[in-house]
């Protein structure tokens, strides 16, 4: 899904939400330079947390594929990331799996890198997940300043996930 516009990880609708420790990065070279440009950046995280687990909408004719808790999962996009890194990653239901949008502000295209898990926006993203934020409270809109001040507007202000930060 890195083909489609990025989105603030704040809000939205997130099927699959995983912590991990980056355990294997590589570049290859890509099939199609052209949508993507000459090389995409593969990441494999050992997972160390699930924050969210929701079932992918099913693809008409085929049953959803859904995360059955493997202990690591592989994905392209990892453009910013290195061995040993701490990063959440945000997916989408997407044709009868999950597809990761890239993130606008968190400087990683999958979702955002932590120093370790007791980062306060792990807090703050478990909150997010539960419904239970308030972004009217410091305590649950500092976490997340440093990756969209618009992201908290267009919440506080009811815009629509996928019109936030659109011109």
């Amino acid at each position: 899904m890195y083909w489609a516009g990025p989105s603030y990880v704040l809000g939205g609708s997130h099927a699959l939400v995983v912590g991990g420790e980056v355990i294997e990065v590589h570049q290859e070279q890509a099939a199609d330079p052209q949508l993507r440009g000459p090389t995409i950046a593969h990441a494999t995280i050992r997972v160390e947390h699930v924050f969210a687990d929701v079932p992918p909408v099913p693809r008409a004719g085929s049953p959803a594929q859904r995360y059955a808790g493997e202990p690591r999962i592989r994905f392209d996009g990892a453009d910013g990331l290195a061995l040993g890194d701490h990063v959440i990653v945000f997916a989408e239901s997407y044709d009868g799996g999950y597809g990761i949008v890239p993130k606008q502000g968190t400087g990683v295209q999958v979702g955002i890198r932590v120093a370790d898990w007791s980062d306060p926006i792990v807090a703050a993203i478990r909150r997010m997940l539960a419904g239970t934020a308030d972004l009217r409270s410091p305590v649950d809109a500092e976490p997340w300043r440093r990756y969209g001040e618009e992201a908290i507007a267009c919440v506080l202000e009811g815009v629509p996930h996928g019109h936030c930060g659109v011109d």
